[in-house]
């Protein structure tokens, strides 16, 4: 498999505030892309931003997750951090980055290999 539809930046959160405009369609079409990508078996996963209470993966030289954790937003669990109702997954999620790996790269392959088959 080469092909994945990651879908991020979707917790109710972060949609509440970059999608003000309730005419924009934007939930409607990220949800057709998601059916359409299931339809055609190419695995959606879902990235989230989660922080663990008391932010210890924030770095003091990070500006905006200092910011992020000043104002308590993203914390594990907390209202807002969940993937909004109108593009959740139907099906379990398969992958949540927790910071500070959110960088780490995984590709398709390797997770084909590790997490699809459980």
């Amino acid at each position: 498999m080469s092909s994945a539809l990651l879908v991020m930046d979707v917790q109710r959160a972060i949609v509440d505030i970059a999608d003000t405009d309730a005419d924009s369609g934007y939930l409607p079409r990220l949800r057709r892309a998601i059916d359409g990508a299931r339809a055609a078996n190419i695995p959606v996963i879902y990235v989230v931003i989660a922080l663990r209470p008391g932010f210890p993966e924030v770095g003091t030289h990070n500006r905006a997750l200092n910011r992020i954790a000043q104002a308590g937003l993203f914390v594990e669990g907390a209202p807002g951090t969940e993937i909004h109702p109108d593009v959740a997954p139907r099906h379990r999620v398969l992958v949540e980055r927790l910071f500070p790996q959110w960088a780490d790269v995984v590709t398709v392959d390797e997770w084909e290999k590790t997490i699809a088959p459980q």
